[in-house]
Order: structure tokens, then sequence, then C-alpha cells
């Protein structure tokens, strides 16, 4: 009953609003649970007896009822004396006031199934507390709306100040609202009434509070405006105003003149000189100014351009510091208001005091005039000594000092003082702007004086310098001037016989010393004379110094060239010719040395070479002696090199008068000694040890031949097979023989294979083609010919030429090798690339890869169609045999077969059985007609034996083969019966309700699953094996009965599971919903049905609803 009445109930439920209270007692229910006093547990104050709450209440109070009426009428509930009408299955909140009568307890009464669920209780005294509250409330946010004017500006700071004072009172109301809430919730009787008085006094003293906090900002405010409009502040801003004027009418330190500098200029295009832009009086003033008009003795000055570049950066500076003021006064304001909820009053903080932070900012427009016009005076003439000491810094290092290091060092400090002061950029608008250097003297005194002395000492400085770099460079002059002397000398003394050689470098000489002459005419600096252009003289001497002594070493070299051309030439061609001798030398030597170790690595080779590998002896012997040999060679080329670079060397070092081209001593002379002691050249010596060498080559490669012969021919031993790892023509024609006997070992004995006369021939044919193909083919002119050569038989070919003539002798087709037989003279030269030389050894490796190695696989090949056609000439014969015995049991396999099935007479059964012996025939016939590719009719051969076996065991045993056939057609019939039941099943389904279709849906898509699988299974059950067959379709028989069984079975249990869901479509329109819970509910209210059948018809509906869901 409890479930039926909750889920109507629910339907229409709604919430109620919500209320601050003195007393709240909540989750009463339809059965409130009562200590033994009577009291609601957990709800102090409340009574309850027989459907009746009692609780005591103020006068005024207010009472709020949640009501929920379940039942199916409306009802009255009544509270104190009044009644209400709640309406059926509705949930209601009534409100009623107590009045004036409160001797008695309040009583609400609640009859029949209603039940309340929520009391609860406002005091007149709760309500005044909160008017108090909100009073507060509305003075802060007046006292907000007042002071919001401060931000968004300049006044931020001291905005968020005023709110910080503002927010702490906001948090002291908050507390009281709080308490409030705490009061009201404790449900204790008389909690607020008994703290209303305190509360009252604690917000009216944050009221005042508020009001004081709004009033001081004010206050504060008007002050901040007072100082930023004193005299203080108006003073520093002309100040800035005053140097950024940019016109002037008739100012008396400004002069416009002509060009003369001396006539007054009276109209504006006689202007050409100016001045006063840098006296005294232009101090203030940051720009430069020009005359603009000129109209009636009046002169109209505008600016011209800022005096100095940093100016525009540093009246910046000024204005911000001017700004800054009024920012750092508000900081101070915002910071004292925020501690004490007032400003200006702290010491420091007054306001005379913050106007005169201002007065700060009118002096650093003073110092800044000051630094400017200082610069205007002397920055030029500092700029000037500063690239001096750099200038006299950069050549000490050639030149010296030119005093005293103490000396210079205090010019450069002085020099270097009035550098940083001009350039001081930290505090061009301070107090020190202008007084860096001596704070004792004026500024423009001390800067005059000082530049004045560092000039004066500048100049003395640069005359000793160069003084110093004049006799420096022409004591470089004249080291090169006693060289051309000495040189001018020696060929006028020692080439009297080469008068053409000593006249060419007279004149080359004599041209070199005009040179000299003009460089010299060109030097500054001499001590004694004057100089006339001393920025001239210090560039050409001082600066272009190391441009000085590069213009004289280069003169000296050229001197020293002119002078090695006399002497050089036919030492140079000496030895010119000595290394083109010993170039050539080297060649012949690399050739020989090439040639050696070629062969050398070749003949190495033959030592792990298979078929020569027997000779490693008598090839080490070889290698040996040439070894032995080459040690000559080498011999010799250490020789050529010692004496050629010996002559080198002393034709190099050779003096003019010692040299002697066609001394030994000088020039390389091509003699040696041979092995006999005799001269011969070093070309001979050279190709006497190459003949050496090549005959022991062709030693080593004739013992090489030899034993490859030995090792293809002469092999004859019984353990020759022909399967060697390395092939030999013995070994192969050995292998051919056994191969061509065509027998195999059964029971120790040889017997001939399993194969037709005819095939046998046949492989015996291509066993012997691979040594030589024996087929003739006519020719169109009557002759014939063999049309393709055996392996082997093309290997000979190759091998024949590499013998001596007469050493071998010809059998039929086949070279015929002795011990007399032997190879032909060694070719010990090296073949051109892509070539091999003419000797068996080198040659065995191609004629082994071109025709051994390919005549051992096709015997291999052989091989493998010799096993495919003995492999199916077996299996043939073997079904032959199979068909025979069957045909001799012919009438018996007949009988049997038409017992089972009539209509195969005994014709068709021979007919079927004769269709076979055809199929077989046909596959026999095929094999024997390519029995040497046997493997090209194998696929074929095993597809028509398979099929005709299967034929003949279906005659053997064509009862069963006749039963699976109709049990293969029944178990069609039957998948096709359970997949039209299933899909009928399905449909039925689809009709009945969601519920009954999401209950019995999986039943049916196993079954379906379990009917592919099936099927699958049915369509795999006829094998090769009637018996296996006859098993596999029972088995698929049984799988269809058992899915036809369960599709019938939850089919009927779906179908029981829709009739009762049909009762539950009350209004019956077709669909189970809320409408038919609605129908029942008047028909029961109407009388229709009774209350137990409603009941019984809703448990089945939410039970219904539930599962649904």
């Amino acid at each position: 009953m409890k479930k039926v009445l909750t889920l109507v109930s629910a339907l229409s439920m709604v919430a109620g609003s919500a209320f601050a209270h003195d007393y709240a007692w909540t989750g009463l229910g339809e059965n409130p649970k009562l200590d033994k006093n009577g009291y609601v547990v957990g709800c102090a104050g409340l009574w309850y007896e027989n459907n009746v709450y009692s609780f005591m209440a103020e006068k005024y109070d207010e009472v709020h009822v949640k009501v929920k009426n379940d039942a199916i009428s409306d009802i009255d509930v009544v509270i104190g004396k009044t009644s209400y009408k709640v309406p059926k299955g509705k949930a209601v909140e009534l409100t009623h006031n107590v009045g004036e009568d409160v001797k008695d307890p309040v009583k609400i009464t609640v009859p029949g199934t209603a039940y309340i669920t929520e009391i609860s209780v406002v005091s007149q005294a709760g309500e005044k507390v909160k008017g108090f509250i909100k009073d507060a409330q509305t003075a802060l946010n007046e006292a907000n709306k007042a002071t919001a004017a401060y931000a968004g500006g300049d006044l931020d700071p001291f905005f968020t100040a005023v709110r910080s004072q503002l927010n702490a009172q906001g948090v002291e109301i908050e507390k009281i609202n709080v308490e409030l809430r705490e009061l009201l919730a404790s449900n204790v009787a008389y909690a607020v009434s008994n703290k209303k008085n305190d509360i009252e006094t604690d917000l009216n003293k944050i009221k005042a509070e508020i009001t004081k906090i709004k009033d001081n900002a004010a206050n504060a405010v008007t002050t901040l405006n007072n100082i930023l409009g004193s005299t203080n502040a108006t003073a520093a801003l002309g100040e800035i105003k005053k140097a950024k004027t940019t016109s002037l009418v008739n100012p008396s330190f400004l002069q416009a003149y002509k060009a003369d500098g001396t006539t007054v200029a009276t109209k504006l295009s006689d202007v050409k000189v100016i001045k006063g832009n840098d006296s005294d009086d232009a101090k203030p003033y940051i720009y430069n100014f020009k005359p603009t008009e000129i109209k009636s003795g009046k002169v109209t000055w505008g600016k011209a351009g800022l005096k100095r570049d940093w100016v525009e950066t540093e009246i910046a500076a000024i204005e911000k510091e001017y700004s800054g003021v009024k920012t750092a006064i508000i900081a101070k304001m915002a910071e004292e208001f925020e501690k004490t909820a007032n400003s200006f009053q702290a010491a420091g903080n007054t306001e005379s005091e913050l106007s005169a932070l201002y007065d700060a900012v009118k002096n650093s427009v003073g110092y800044m005039t000051e630094r400017i016009h200082v610069e205007v005076l002397h920055a030029a003439h500092i700029s000037e000594l500063a690239s001096d000491v750099t200038t006299l810094d950069g050549v000490i290092g050639d030149f010296g000092y030119p005093t005293t290091e103490a000396e210079y060092n205090t010019w450069k400090t002085d020099v270097n003082d009035l550098k940083d002061a001009i350039a001081d950029a930290t505090t061009r608008h301070s107090a020190n702007s202008v007084n860096t250097l001596n704070a004792d003297k004026t500024v423009k005194g001390l800067i005059a004086t000082t530049c004045n002395n560092a000039q004066a000492t500048q100049t003395t400085y640069r005359e000793k310098i160069l003084t110093t770099a004049y006799g420096k460079v022409k004591a470089e002059f004249d080291k090169v001037q006693n060289k051309l002397n000495e040189y001018s000398y020696k060929i006028s003394a020692k080439y009297q016989n080469e008068k053409d050689i000593q006249e060419k470098y007279e004149k080359e000489f004599a041209v070199l010393q005009n040179s000299l002459n003009t460089i010299e005419g060109q030097y500054q600096g001499k001590p004694g004379t004057i100089i006339p252009d001393m920025s001239a003289a210090w560039n050409y001497m001082v600066t272009k110094y190391a441009e000085r002594l590069s213009e004289l070493n280069s003169k000296s070299k050229a001197l020293d060239d002119m002078w090695g051309e006399t002497i050089q030439k036919q030492q140079q061609q000496v030895i010119a010719d000595n290394n083109k001798a010993l170039e050539t030398l080297t060649a012949q030597i690399k050739g020989v040395r090439d040639y050696y170790d070629v062969q050398v690595a070749k003949i190495a080779g033959y030592r792990e070479f298979v078929p020569s590998s027997s000779a490693t002896e008598a090839i080490n012997t070889s290698l040996k002696e040439l070894f032995n040999i080459v040690l000559g060679l080498e011999a010799k080329q250490d020789e050529i090199n010692k004496k050629v670079e010996k002559c080198n060397t002393a034709s190099k070092n050779a003096t003019d008068v010692e040299f002697n081209a066609d001394s030994d001593q000088y020039r390389f002379k091509s003699v040696t000694t041979d092995s006999n002691g005799a001269n011969v050249s070093y070309e001979t010596a050279v190709a006497n040890i190459k003949t050496a060498i090549e005959k022991e080559v062709k030693v080593a490669i004739e013992k090489a031949n030899e034993a490859t012969l030995k090792y293809i021919y002469l092999s004859r031993n019984s353990y020759i097979t022909g399967t060697e790892k390395y092939a030999s023509v013995t070994g192969l024609r050995s292998l051919i023989s056994n191969k061509q006997l065509l027998q195999k070992e059964e029971n120790f004995q040889m017997v001939n294979r399993e194969m037709s006369t005819a095939a046998a021939t046949a492989f015996k044919d291509e066993y012997a083609h691979v040594d030589w193909n024996k087929v003739s083919e006519k020719q169109p002119d009557g002759t014939t010919k063999d049309v393709q050569k055996g392996y082997i038989a093309l290997a000979e070919e190759m091998i024949k030429p590499l013998l001596t003539a007469g050493s071998y002798s010809e059998s039929g087709n086949q070279l015929v090798v002795t011990d007399a037989t032997i190879c032909a003279e060694a070719d010990a030269a090296i073949p051109a690339a892509g070539k091999v030389a003419a000797n068996l050894v080198d040659q065995i490796a191609s004629i082994k890869s071109l025709y051994l190695d390919p005549a051992k696989k096709a015997i291999d090949d052989i091989d493998t169609e010799l096993v495919s056609y003995e492999d199916q000439y077996k299996k043939i014969g073997e079904l032959k045999i199979k068909w025979t015995v069957d045909k001799a049991n012919l009438d018996e396999l007949a009988k049997k077969a038409s017992a089972a099935d009539p209509s195969m007479t005994k014709e068709n059964f021979e007919g079927e059985l004769n269709a076979i012996n055809t199929e077989i025939k046909s596959i026999s016939a095929q094999l024997e007609a390519n029995a040497t590719s046997a493997t090209k009719v194998a696929e074929k051969t095993a597809e028509t034996l398979k099929a005709q076996g299967i034929a003949l065991a279906k005659l053997e045993k064509y009862d069963v083969w006749f039963a699976n056939k109709q049990a293969k057609t029944e178990a069609d019939k039957l998948y096709a019966e359970v997949a039209k039941n299933l899909q009928g099943a399905k449909d039925a389904l689809a009709k009945m309700n969601e519920n009954v279709q999401a209950k019995y849906g999986p039943a049916f898509d196993q079954n379906t699953t379990d009917l592919e699988n099936a099927k699958v299974t049915l369509d795999k059950a006829v094998v090769d094996d009637l018996d296996a067959t006859t098993a596999n379709i029972a088995a698929a028989k049984g799988v269809l009965e058992t899915i036809k069984n369960e599709i019938a079975a939850t089919l009927k249990a779906a179908e029981e599971a829709n009739k009762t869901d049909e009762s539950l479509d009350y209004n019956k329109d077709g669909e189970i919903n809320d409408k038919d819970h609605l129908a029942a509910q008047d028909d029961t209210t109407n009388g229709v049905i009774t209350l137990d059948t409603y009941y019984d018809w809703v448990n089945k509906f939410v039970d219904y609803q539930t599962n649904s869901k």
C-alpha cells in the first residue's frame, strides 16, 4: 500500500519555499517517533497524539505547516481554530498567524491518511532583529556608494584603503547575521528575544563607525587637492614649462646678424649668424633658438632643436618625477588611512610636509639646465681630448711613452675625469650633475683650465712620438739600402763574362734605387725640421707606421728575389732533371711491383683452391723465391731515392761560386751494378728483376696447372662418386654411369626400378645427354648435326686449348687424359680487365660455374623427375589392381548396389566402373608421354587418382553412399524448417511488449548463432570417408533438432509472459503508461472497482514499471 501511494503522490509533489525560523521541526512523516512523554523524538517542544501536533508559540508568531495528502479525496487540516483545505494527491504549505491568543498550545489536526512533513515557526523578535541588520547593511551600502568615486583613477590605492576599513565593518555585520541564524536554528524558546537589545546596540555602533570612515575619506581628498594646488607644486611646474619654452620675443641675450657677424639683420632672409644661444642668460632653456619673424623691429624667436640629444629623456624623467610626487602622496595617504581610518595626521605626512616634496622637482630642472650649459661650452673639446688618449695609447706599444709613464698617466686621468663627468648620464638632473670633478671649484672654470692644459700637453706628446717614429722607420730604410748596395757591387764584380745578365740586373737594381729615393723623401719628423701639417705627418708616419715597414719589407723581398734569380735558375733545372729521372724509374719499379703483387696474390690462392691444393709445397717454394727476388727490386728503389736526394741537397746548398751543373755531385746518373758486378743502367737492372719474377711465376703456375689437371681427370679411384663439393669430369661421368643402371637396393640385392621399358630408355638418354647430346637433326642440306652439346663436352672444349697438343687423345666425344698429358705453357701475363689468364688453374673456376656445376644440377633435376615418375607409376598401379579386383566382383557389387538403390542397375554400375578404368588409362598414358618431366603432370595425376579412388570406393560401398545421400537431403530439409521456425518466432516476438522482447530476444539471438554454426557443420559433413560422413550427418541432425525444440519452448514462454501484461493496458489504448494508472484511480473513486482490486492492479503495474526500467 505504501509503495503504491508513494508512487502516485510522487507524480504531483512540488517543493515549498524556504523560511528563516525560530523553530524548525523537519522529517516528521506519517508515523513520527515519540518519546515516553509523547514528544516527537529530535523535535524539542513538539507533542503528538492521534494525528494532532501541539506546541507553544509567542504572540503573533507565524506558523508554517507542510502537508502531504495522498488520499483519494480532499481533506481539511485544522490549525488552532482555523480550517485549511488540502486537495487530494497534493503537497502544500499552510501559513497561520497565532494572533494574540497564546494561552494554550497551538494544535494542528490532520485527518485520514494525510500527514505533516515539517512545522516551522517564525517569531516577531526575529523579524525585528533582521530589520536592525538590514539598516546596518543599508548604511554600509550607502558608504560604499559614496566612496566609489575614488576608484578607477589615481586614487585607486586610497579607494582600496577606504574599502578595507568599510569591509571590516561589513565583517562585523555578518558576524551578527551569523549569530542570528544560529539563534534561529537552536529551536530554543525566546532565544532571539533575549538577545534583541544587545544586537541592536552593537549594530548602532557599527553604523556610527561607517559614517566616520566615510567623512574622514572625504576630508582626506580635500586635503590632497590642497597639496596638489600648493605654491610648491605650482613653482615646480612653472620651471618645467619655462625650460620647454619654444618661442621668445625680443630676448636681450639673442642677436641675429648678417654674414659679417656684426651688422644686425633687419629681415629674415639676411640672417646668417646667430649669437647668444650659449650665453648664461640662455641657460634656463633646453632649446636653441632662431629667428622666425622680423617685423617693425620686433624679432620673434622659435626653437631650432635641442641643445643636447639627451634632453628629451631627462625632461621626461623630471616630468615623471613631478607626477611621481602625486603618486607618492596618494600612497602615503592610502597607507595611513588603511591603518587609522584617517590621512594627513601622522608626522611626515602633514599637508605642509608633503607639499614640500615638489621643491626637489624644481631643483632638478635647475640642475639639468646647468648641465646642458656646461656641455654646450665644453663637450666637443672634451670629446676631442678623449679621442687623443685613445690615439696615443694605441701607438705607445710601437714608440714608447712620450714622457715618463707617471706624467702620461696623470694627463690621461685628467682627460678621463673630464670625459666621465661630461658622459655621466645618471646625474644629468641631480645636484651632482656638474660638480663631479671638484666640488670646491666652479665647474666652468675647472673644465676650461683642465682642457687647456691637456691640449697643450697633447701637442707636445704628438711631436715626441712623431720624432720616434721617424727614427725607427729610417733605421729599417737604411737596412734595405745597405743590402741594395751589396748586391749591386756583386753584380758589377762577378758577372764580367756574362754581360747580358749583368746589364739586365744593373737596370733592375737602379729602378729599385729610384723607388727607395722617393720613399725616403716622403718621411717627416726628422729632428730639427719644421712640420707644416702635424695631422698629415702623424697620419703618414705614426698611424700608418705598419704601412711604412711593410713598404720597406716589400722592397727588401723584391731585392732578394732578383738576386736569387741569378743563382737559382741552373740549380733548379738540375734538381728538376734529377726528380724527373727518379719519377721515371719509380714508375718502372712500381709496374714490376704491381705485377709481383697481383701474381703472388693469385699464386698464394692456389694453395687454398681445391683442384690445385695438392701442389701447396711446390707453390710455397716459388713464393719464397719470388719474395727473395722482389727484395732486390726494393733495394734498387732505395738506392735511387738516396742518390737523387743527395744530388738535390748538394744543389740546394751550393753557392754560386761552388755550383757545377755537370758534376756527379749535383746531377743524378743512371748507373748501378748487376748481380755479377757489371755496370748497367737502373732501367736494365729493373727489367732483369722483372724477367726473374716472370720466370718463377711460370714455375708456380705450371705446378698448379698439373695439380688441377690431375684433380679433374686422373682421380679415378673407386671413391670418386661425382657428389664431391668441387665437381670433376671423372666424378661426373662416374655419377652418370651409376645413374644409368636404373636399379635400387632391396633386401641387399640390386633390383630394377618400377617403370616402363620406354621410360627407362628415356631416363638413360637424359643422363647421357648431360655428358654429350647424341640427338641429331637433319639439316636443310640433307646432312645431320648435333643440335646441342652436353655440359661435360662443352667443359672439355674449354679445357682442350689449355693442354699441350699431342699429350692427350680423343675417344668418341671424350678427351682421353693420361699421366703423360701436360698443360700448355704457363701464361704469366696479367690479363686485361674482365679477362682470365690462359691457364687451366685460372680457367677451371669458370669451367666449373659454366658447365661442371650445371651438369651436377642437371643430374639432380633428372633424379627429381625420376622420383616423381616412380611415385606416380606406383600409385597408378595400385589403383589398377583395386579396379581389377572390383571388376572381378562385378556381379556381387552390382547386386548389393541395386538392393539399396533400384535405379542402380548392373548396366549402370558396370558403366561407372568402366569410366573409372578409362580415367586410369588416361593418366597412365599421360605419365609415359611425360616420363622425364613427370613433375609437370604430378598434380593432374594426384587429382585424378583421388577422384577415381573416391568413385571406386562409392561403388564398393554403394549402399552406404546412397544412405548418406538420403540422410543429407533430410538434414537440409530440417535446417530449412528450423530456420523458418526461428524467423517466425522472431516476428511474433517483435509484436509483443518491450519487456517480453528484452527478456526472450537474447535466447533467439543464441539460436541464430547456433543455427549458423550447425549450417557450417552440415555443409562440411560429406567427406571422402563414407562412414565418417554417416556420423557427421547424424550429429548435425541432432543439433538441429535441439535448436528446433529450444525455439518452440522460448516462443511458448514469451507468449505466456505477454498475456500477463495485457491486463495492465487498463484503458485498452494499446499502450501501458500513466494514463492506465489514472483510469484505474478514476474507476476506484467512482466505485467501478473496489479498493482491493485497485491495490492488486497497482502492485502489478509497479512491478511492470520497475521491470521495464
